[in-house]
């Protein structure tokens, strides 16, 4: 499996910490005997790799955004878009309209935080978008944004909120909740042979972590509340 670093969701391969999703994935697949290596690359080429066979899955997609990827029924993740901003800029989050003429920095093939950015840009002709590449993409805005040579950091809001605390910007940075919400994904490449049935043992072994207790003791050590799925989406609600 590969993603870009995206913790407490996904973080450093081999940590203790591996990440809430690396390590529900292999405690719904241990039963089985089926181990999960993972490892960090660029976002845009996880999703390339994993669609032609490189690497057997990406975490961390969102449906819509893993088109011909095989996704299990069931989410690993629900994530609520956040977005950091200066400890002194006045904005409140009212919708999209509140981003002003800003200047807006995500991560390029992030589909949430681009279709945000779009709209955003749509309906702010003043505002800037920046699209940032790379293992440390993340880091890099966070800092530009310390600095002031960005306004607005686009990310997950469980991320946002790592990230600051782990470089030390909770004095200079504050992070806001958006009302957009989504479940994310364990997501497997079509060119694996056992694509479906990998995605149906995930689907029973998370509903298993459910059952026994271990689902909510993953997640209390990375501090996630568990979560409840939006009925729109199509996972199963137990």
């Amino acid at each position: 499996m590969a993603a870009d670093p995206w913790c407490p969701y996904n973080c450093e391969p081999g940590a203790e910490s591996p990440g809430f999703m690396v390590e529900l994935a292999r405690a719904a697949l241990a039963e089985d005997g089926i181990h999960v290596h993972y490892r960090t690359m660029p976002w845009t080429r996880a999703m390339q790799q994993a669609r032609i066979g490189e690497v057997d899955g990406v975490i961390g997609a969102e449906r819509f955004e893993a088109e011909g990827l095989v996704v299990p029924l069931r989410a690993f993740g629900v994530s609520t878009q956040g977005i950091a901003l200066g400890r002194d800029d006045p904005m409140q989050w009212q919708g999209t309209d509140s981003i002003g003429a800003r200047r807006v920095a995500f991560i390029s093939g992030y589909d949430y935080a681009e279709s945000v950015a779009v709209k955003a840009a749509e309906l702010n002709p003043g505002a800037t978008m920046i699209e940032f590449t790379g293992d440390d993409a993340l880091e890099r805005m966070l800092l530009l944004l310390a600095r002031q040579r960005v306004d607005l950091v686009v990310d997950d809001l469980n991320v946002l909120q790592y990230k600051v605390k782990q470089l030390g910007l909770e004095l200079q940075l504050r992070v806001v909740s958006t009302d957009v919400v989504a479940p994310v994904y364990i997501s497997l490449s079509p060119k694996l042979k056992e694509a479906a049935l990998i995605a149906d043992k995930l689907d029973a072994g998370i509903k298993r972590l459910r059952e026994s207790g271990e689902f909510e003791r993953i997640l209390a050590r990375y501090r996630i509340q568990p979560w409840k799925i939006d009925p729109s989406d199509p996972e199963p609600i137990d």
